[in-house]
């Protein structure tokens, strides 16, 4: 393809999702842009799939530095605009003691989240 791609180009391809085994029902998928999932649990099967020309996945660069270089596998360029460059949202929680309060870490930690929205509950 050429020029950028769009968040919907992806979607009508294979994604190969990296998973812990324990996501069955993909209502977890973080990430996931594509209708067609696979998921594997290995980083290395994962590789070797994207080789084979089975789909797309996002890969970190130092392993597959050589397969780009050889050509063997191409590094999408991705439109700016699309949301497939914003990284997913992932949900993230405070947890500790009721017994025991946040050291200075802990406090900066939960002040930032409150910051950016995440809210906060008591558990």
């Amino acid at each position: 393809m050429a020029g950028p791609i769009r968040m919907e180009d992806l979607r009508d391809h294979t994604q190969i999702l990296l998973s812990s085994g324990l996501e069955v029902s993909g209502a977890k998928d973080y990430g996931a842009l594509a209708v067609n999932r696979w998921r594997v649990n290995d980083l290395r099967l994962r590789h070797h799939l994207l080789l084979a020309g089975t789909g797309w996945s996002s890969m970190p660069r130092h392993l597959v530095a050589e397969d780009l270089q050889a050509g063997r596998l191409v590094a999408l360029t991705l439109d700016a605009a699309s949301a497939a460059e914003q990284p997913p949202d992932l949900p993230l929680s405070v947890a500790h003691l009721r017994t025991k309060a946040l050291g200075p870490a802990g406090r900066w930690l939960s002040d930032r989240l409150a910051e950016n929205g995440a809210g906060s509950e008591d558990a």
